[in-house]
């Protein structure tokens, strides 16, 4: 399905969707409090008896949070059993509505619709592609997420659309860039590989001007889609390879979250999650291409997955790549080490996720990097602590700075998702669901059995 253009929409907007949607609660944090979830991205690795625990936990079939297994279409095993009782039950009230519609891209009759849409209003997001009418019922072949108090119509991540390069859903990825990301006004952003063009529209609101680039059509056609839908006219759509689209400017922000995924059977660029062999071919070149397009002063922002491979630090391989600007940029790596592994780096020593912020100094020279704990989104904004950091001469005054900036920013952290009811809630179904499915009870013996002598060598 292909989302018409903006201008075609002028005269066939639903009167006051944005309107409904908020009305209405539809609000990320509501959608997983709804849920009963943390909205994820991967894993912590961990070893010991943490990291036991956490193959023990995976092993019963809780490996992935239950909203990951509702916001996908492999809803198998214990937790996905879970989801698919939660769809059955059917919406109970305007958010469980909104969230079939457009999350779950479940049908809705149409009948059921109308406490929310008028007819006219139906009609109009049938013209623009956001549902399909089907008799008396409404079908919604995209997805619609909320984010930073904005909305994004995207290709579905439950049901995704077959012979097309479709458009990333906003994963949590996409949550956690826009929590870390400096909202100091500037003149001039580029979000590279924008895709839905989430981080553009966010920064649109600090920045005089943006600029949104992606290799993909599709994706310029969604971001173009969405800047009109929340009525944001400062942001310039160019489709072409990372900066090769901007030539000749440069910027004070460069936000990206480019594909990272190590894969061998794709090329970079062909689909939404290649990033090559290590997952850092698009990473890479954009690093080194800050020293032409970012200025002075400026910063770049990145999610990274950084795939370790013998002993060589992060920090130093970000180093190695920005070339020309190695000893005039100021480097804040806020990292995790993940559980996530595949066929391609199944030798890596370690893999790391987060989210790298690059700044490029005025004075080169003294420069520093600072690795901490990823923990969005932050409490703080990075480009104060960076300003503080680079007039503090000493480097283990540094990281007790960087420690309580970050220590503060942990404590302070939103824990979206549901409260503690939800989740006792979801762990009795979760029991439940093993006692059933363990009967009859010679069975359940055999798994009970199984289960304390796991736990045992745990303990």
């Amino acid at each position: 399905m292909t989302v018409p253009h903006p201008i075609s929409l002028a005269k066939t907007c639903p009167r006051g969707l944005l309107e409904i949607l908020r009305k209405a609660g539809f609000t990320f944090d509501a959608v997983k409090a709804r849920l009963g979830t943390e909205y994820r991205m991967y894993m912590p690795e961990g070893s010991g008896i943490a990291g036991r625990f956490r193959a023990l936990v995976q092993s019963a079939g809780m490996g992935a949070d239950i909203g990951a297994r509702m916001l996908s279409a492999n809803r198998l095993g214990v937790l996905g059993a879970i989801s698919n009782s939660f769809i059955r039950r059917g919406p109970k009230d305007r958010l469980d509505l909104l969230i079939w519609l457009f999350l779950l891209n479940e049908p809705v009759q149409t009948t059921t619709l109308k406490c929310l849409f008028s007819d006219g209003d139906l009609n109009a997001l049938a013209a623009m592609n956001l549902i399909r009418l089907d008799r008396d019922v409404a079908v919604c072949d995209l997805a619609i997420f909320e984010c930073a108090g904005l909305f994004f119509a995207t290709d579905a991540r439950v049901k995704r659309p077959s012979g097309v390069n479709d458009v990333m859903p906003l994963h949590p990825d996409s949550f956690d860039l826009v929590g870390s990301v400096s909202r100091k006004p500037v003149e001039s952003t580029l979000d590279l590989c924008t895709g839905s063009g989430v981080h553009a529209l966010v920064a649109a609101r600090h920045s005089k001007h943006v600029v949104a680039t992606d290799i993909n059509p599709r994706a310029l056609h969604f971001a173009e889609f969405n800047a009109w839908l929340n009525g944001i006219t400062n942001i310039e759509f160019q489709q072409g390879d990372l900066f090769r689209a901007v030539e000749d400017s440069a910027f004070d922000l460069i936000l990206s979250n480019p594909p990272y995924i190590p894969d061998t059977d794709s090329s970079p660029g062909d689909n939404r999650s290649c990033g090559g062999q290590h997952g850092d071919v698009l990473w890479s070149r954009i690093l080194q291409g800050l020293d032409k397009h970012l200025r002075p002063g400026g910063l770049c922002q990145m999610i990274h997955m950084i795939v370790q491979f013998g002993d060589e630090r992060p920090e130093d391989k970000i180093r190695a790549l920005l070339g020309p600007l190695t000893d005039s940029c100021n480097i804040i790596l806020c990292s995790n080490t993940i559980a996530y592994r595949n066929k391609e780096i199944e030798s890596a020593t370690l893999v790391h996720y987060g989210v790298v912020t690059i700044k490029r100094s005025v004075n080169p020279g003294g420069t520093f990097s600072i690795r901490a704990p990823f923990h969005p989104p932050l409490a703080f904004d990075i480009s104060t602590l960076l300003s503080t950091l680079e007039h503090t001469s000493l480097p283990e005054e540094r990281i007790l700075i960087g420690q309580s900036h970050f220590e503060r920013s942990e404590r302070n952290k939103i824990l979206s998702g549901a409260g503690a009811r939800m989740r006792i809630v979801n762990f009795l179904a979760y029991c439940c669901i093993i006692v059933r499915r363990a009967l009859p009870v010679r069975s359940y013996v055999r798994s009970a059995w199984r289960f304390f002598g796991s736990l045992h060598q745990v303990l």
